[in-house]
């Protein structure tokens, strides 16, 4: 090959490289930053931030939402932890439905949807893994996003148990 060859071949190259790098990052992106729906259920009486009973969480992306359900008839508490494995759909599911359908009797549920908040900004894509998944209802697609069970590493940076001599 002639040298203007190569250089055609490693400008092509580079090109491919970096629509692949926007593509990817954009993936990245929305998905770490996507706001999910919460349609909240008439039983729903003050929804509040878990920073609001430990303030070190404040202004991170742990401090999740916190809903509280109060009857106002005297009863029990229940408390509803969704979330805090973030590739297992279940218990978001779970949690989401109860904050969206739920109408207490007596006593008060609280729930937190995603107790993991960073965990649920990123996703396992070396493992196959969707970003989202969609759910088909009367009024359209609802989109959930996939997480993974450990913290997002760009919540976790730099790693504490990191010996640096």
């Amino acid at each position: 090959m002639s040298e203007k060859s190569i250089k055609t071949v490693k400008i092509i190259a580079l090109c491919i490289s970096l629509i692949l790098m926007i593509m990817a990052g954009r993936a990245f992106y929305e998905h770490r930053y996507f706001k999910g729906a919460v349609v909240l259920s008439p039983g729903v009486t003050e929804v509040k931030k878990l920073s609001d009973y430990f303030s070190p969480l404040e202004g991170t992306t742990n401090d999740c939402y916190i809903y509280i359900l109060d009857s106002g008839n005297p009863g029990g508490t229940a408390m509803v932890i969704g979330g805090t494995h973030p590739e297992e759909p279940g218990a978001n599911l779970a949690a989401q439905l109860l904050v969206e359908n739920a109408q207490a009797e007596k006593g008060r549920l609280i729930v937190a949807i995603w107790a993991n908040r960073s965990a649920s900004t990123v996703s396992r894509p070396g493992d196959a893994y969707p970003q989202f998944y969609h759910i088909p209802t009367s009024w359209g697609i609802k989109k959930f996003r996939m997480g993974d069970r450990w913290a997002n590493p760009l919540d976790s940076w730099p790693d504490p148990e990191v010996y640096v001599n």
